[in-house]
């Protein structure tokens, strides 16, 4: 079984050193008589692209390594939906993926229960989230609120006097804070999108 390593730390953690999550994985690798593919880390803020991750998973595709492992969760996924993508692309992949501090390993039959619940679990929060965000529009339609994009209210006598002054239909747009299609179709309403003549 070949393993690939992944470690990050944060520059807002007090110990930012990755060794203690790499020497824990090698460990844990020498046990299983595991092979390591490859060791990826990563040092930077949190919520930074993260460019060792993207290499790990790109070996992963490449079915450069069988096993993804890490120390855990959080290392890898910033949330459950984020977190079970990885495990269903790993599953269809057939990469196998095991953290450390929860126990889950997807070579055994307890690991691929848990991953099991933790897709149960994602599922459930997006269909919550689903809901919330439908009951919240029934509730604002029952109010009269007007959902979607607000109407843009232009100045139409100040697009109309900048463009008899000879400017062009982009600088109106920056001028008013339009885009240029909407002063053009305002524009092209009031019979005004001609420009006149210099001079």
């Amino acid at each position: 079984m070949r393993a690939l390593l992944y470690a990050r730390v944060s520059t807002a953690d007090k110990e930012q050193d990755p060794t203690p999550q790499l020497e824990e994985m090698r460990e844990f690798c020498r046990r299983r008589g595991w092979e390591i593919a490859g060791e990826y880390v990563d040092m930077l803020p949190a919520g930074e692209i993260r460019p060792q991750y993207e290499q790990m998973l790109t070996a992963a595709r490449a079915r450069k390594g069988d096993v993804i492992l890490c120390r855990h969760l959080d290392r890898v996924g910033r949330s459950t939906v984020q977190l079970l993508q990885l495990l269903e692309e790993c599953q269809a992949k057939g990469v196998e993926f095991v953290s450390l501090n929860q126990q889950i390993d997807t070579t055994t039959p307890a690991g691929r229960l848990m991953f099991t619940m933790i897709a149960a679990f994602a599922e459930f929060e997006r269909a919550m989230t689903r809901e919330r965000v439908a009951l919240g529009l029934a509730a604002a339609r029952a109010k009269g609120k007007q959902l979607g994009r607000p109407r843009v209210e232009l100045d139409a006598d100040l697009i109309t006097r900048l463009r008899r002054r000879g400017w062009s239909v982009e600088k109106i747009a920056r001028k008013v804070r339009q885009t240029p299609s909407t002063v053009r179709r305002r524009l092209e309403s009031t019979g005004n999108l001609q420009k006149p003549p210099s001079g």
